[in-house]
């Protein structure tokens, strides 16, 4: 059952990688694209990086099931929380056009 999810996850990452590096670069002035595509690329790299040095203390401890489990919890807020910052993004941008108005 983890090979299959490694699998999937892999195949993921491979397709997600490269499409959003070319989504960061359109999205940014040629004068920002290599620092901006850079900063991402590091802290995609750091996190790899890092995680096994971080889970496998709690893997020892618990169990893969654990360590999962938090890792899920760690992915679900690093969506949720941008999401949340661009909501009250566009909601104080949306008022402060109507205050203009």
């Amino acid at each position: 059952m983890i090979l299959i999810a490694a699998v999937i996850g892999g195949l993921g990452t491979g397709l997600i990688l490269p499409n959003f590096n070319l989504y960061i670069s359109n999205s940014t002035t040629s004068k920002n694209r290599g620092r901006i595509i850079s900063g991402y690329n590091a802290m995609w790299y750091i996190g790899e990086a890092l995680s096994p040095i971080v889970f496998e203390p709690i893997i020892r401890k618990t169990s893969y099931s654990t360590a999962f489990f938090i890792g899920g919890i760690v992915y679900f807020c690093a969506l949720i929380i941008p999401l949340l910052l661009l909501i009250v993004y566009l909601v104080n941008k949306k008022n402060s056009q109507q205050i203009a108005k």
